[in-house]
């Protein structure tokens, strides 16, 4: 009766979202929220969604539209990573792109729009950026209750080189191939096209059209994202050990959750399966669940995925008042 009571609460109430303005110091953003029709069910916390490799905030609303929903009164956050959507790239400001030069952007942010995170959530290169995040706040009282990591390698990455990897669907050789494309693009057919030529397959051609924007006044389409900043980033990614950051050097007063997809061959691996049972022994508040589903799991599995987040204590870290 409760239940079903709650969830035609929930199609009455009214939704919005606010986008950030560009500027050189602040990431792009967007907050989804659901205002309740009753003040006494209401949320207020704050869950944060951080993209992965060449994608972007607009890749995850779906899915933050979703605990929008379910929690009234909570902000989901979305941000662009540097050089990712309508962030910024800094490229002429900085020498240096990694997966902690994105981690201090978000925490900037967070310093400077003063809305703390009760929840980090970050799929694949984002949840990298979540484990650095949570391993360089000093003051604990600005600390979230909980982190999801969802389908992030933690350990090292093999890198080929990008233009030695024959996995044409492999992250490395996609920006490889994204470099070469004849840009601006006549339209989005003109994207798909090209990526259909190196024989990338119809679903990400499609994706892949969600992160081009118009070249000012003109018909024609350029990428959103700087793929030079993104080859340094993605490189700073595979060559970055984090599994002690889930271990023996976690913060001990956050519950860390990996989702892991397991079609995903990576967890398969019988060198990642032992530093996942050490991480485990060492870190008693390290949990691991998994959701039959390959990388992109939040996009084919949303439901599985929510669900998973459900069991594991999501209600709770979002405070209800």
């Amino acid at each position: 009766m409760f239940r079903s009571l709650f969830i035609k609460s929930l199609k009455r109430q009214r939704s919005f979202t606010t986008t950030s303005p560009l500027s050189k110091s602040i990431l792009s953003h967007e907050i989804i929220q659901k205002t309740p029709t009753d003040n006494t069910s209401q949320y207020k916390s704050s869950i944060f969604f951080l993209h992965g490799m060449l994608g972007s905030r607009q890749n995850l609303r779906t899915f933050a539209r979703k605990v929008a929903n379910t929690y009234p009164g909570t902000k989901c956050v979305l941000l662009d990573l540097r050089a990712h959507g309508d962030s910024p790239s800094f490229n002429e400001d900085l020498q240096s792109h990694t997966v902690d030069d994105c981690a201090q952007d978000i925490l900037t942010w967070i310093n400077e729009m003063n809305i703390q995170p009760n929840v980090l959530w970050g799929h694949s290169f984002g949840g990298k950026v979540v484990l650095s995040m949570l391993n360089s706040i000093e003051n604990t009282d600005n600390l979230p209750t909980s982190a999801w990591v969802i389908d992030s390698q933690p350990g090292l990455v093999d890198l080929k080189g990008f233009e030695n990897n024959t996995n044409v669907h492999s992250v490395e050789s996609i920006i490889n191939i994204v470099s070469k494309l004849n840009t601006p693009f006549k339209n989005k057919d003109d994207v798909m096209q090209q990526l259909d030529a190196y024989g990338i397959d119809r679903g990400i051609q499609t994706w892949m059209t969600t992160n081009v924007k118009r070249v000012n006044d003109t018909t024609e389409y350029d990428w959103k994202f700087d793929i030079d900043v993104i080859k340094k980033l993605f490189v700073d990614y595979c060559n970055k050990d984090m599994w002690k950051y889930m271990g023996k050097e976690a913060r001990k007063d956050v519950d860390l959750h990996l989702v892991r997809g397991t079609k995903n061959p990576f967890w398969q691996k019988e060198t990642t399966i032992n530093q996942l049972d050490l991480a485990l022994k060492d870190n008693q508040r390290f949990a691991v669940h998994d959701v039959d589903a390959g990388h992109w799991l939040h996009a084919e599995k949303p439901k599985e995925l929510f669900d998973v987040m459900v069991d594991g204590g999501l209600e709770k870290s979002l405070h209800l008042d």
